[in-house]
């Protein structure tokens, strides 16, 4: 997932899930390059391998262990995980888009 080896991988004709691969003049020269950059902006999915994947394993836990223990109902649970999720998720691709 190194930044290096995704733009090499790209140029030869790869698709990263890293959006900052298709920063590259070279990568923007492929002839999809540009336009994959764009769509995965659009389609808000670039790092397939998601920075937040760690996030939502943990703050999935620990709500299913919450409903586990009776502390909450699976709606309860399912409710306030997913605002979690969310508040996390926009703090890390806020500052990945830096």
């Amino acid at each position: 997932m190194q930044e290096g080896t995704q733009t090499r991988l790209a140029l030869k004709g790869y698709c990263s899930p890293l959006s900052s691969v298709y920063l590259n003049g070279e990568v923007q020269k492929l002839p999809y390059g540009l336009a994959l950059k764009e769509s995965l902006e659009r389609a808000n999915i670039t790092l397939a391998a998601r920075p937040d994947a760690n996030i939502i394993n943990e703050v999935m836990t620990t709500y299913v262990q919450k409903c586990w223990n009776d502390e909450l109902t699976p709606d309860q649970a399912l409710s306030q995980a997913q605002r979690e999720i969310e508040k996390k998720r926009k703090e890390i691709f806020k500052n990945l888009n830096k």
